[in-house]
């Protein structure tokens, strides 16, 4: 593989079609496509530095842990009591046009997990079922459940422009939802309940910027 650098920065991996280039500025990777960005990277965490100090807000309750992981040695993990827990990452600007990747594992199926708490209530784990809040709560376009301790590969893209959010469990498409009102994605927020016993743990997050 011929060495390249750009911006200073040295190549790091051929992709399929693509190139990927990592630039150490923000945790910023761009992908380059016939020489042009087709997608930026905004912020990823895979939790391997065993701290969350990626993150801008981090509530009493939440830390890294080796107990459970999707994949390396850590994950982030709260425990939940009954005060609201925020894990929040305010991006550099607000994206228009977004994919947030991820992976959680859920100590049970009771009640309610906000898992994708931005804009409004993106994705509830809530008894048993992936939901999302838009004044009530609704099944996905098509109804998934979960179950308890196991991990589940979550995507979700975000087009403000067109009011759509789009989701994908474990690769399978669940529909698209536009009756979230929502201007952009300024954050990637994660909260657990204020009920004891509903923890969770997530894994290889990862926010793309779509061009």
């Amino acid at each position: 593989m011929k060495k390249i650098i750009i911006a200073g920065c040295a190549l790091v991996a051929c992709v399929g079609w693509a190139t990927l280039y990592h630039i150490p500025i923000m945790d910023s990777k761009i992908i380059v496509l016939a020489g042009k960005i087709i997608t930026e990277y905004a912020f990823e965490d895979d939790f391997e530095n065993n701290n969350l100090n990626k993150w801008t807000t981090v509530d009493a309750g939440w830390s890294t842990t080796n107990d459970q992981k999707y994949s390396g040695t850590y994950s982030a993990y709260v425990d939940t009591d009954a005060t609201t827990r925020n894990l929040i990452k305010t991006l550099p600007s607000a994206l228009i046009k977004a994919r947030l990747t991820l992976y959680v594992r859920a100590q049970n199926t009771d009640h309610k997990r906000y898992l994708i708490h931005s804009p409004s209530f993106t994705l509830t784990m809530y008894d048993g079922h992936f939901q999302y809040y838009d004044g009530s709560y609704h099944y996905l376009p098509t109804d998934t459940t979960f179950i308890a301790d196991t991990w589940y590969k979550i995507r979700v893209d975000f087009d403000a422009s067109a009011n759509s959010i789009k989701y994908w469990i474990d690769d399978d498409y669940k529909g698209e939802v536009t009756d979230i009102a929502f201007a952009s994605v300024p954050t990637i927020e994660f909260s657990g309940h204020p009920v004891v016993d509903l923890d969770f743990w997530i894994d290889d997050v990862t926010m793309i910027e779509l061009k």
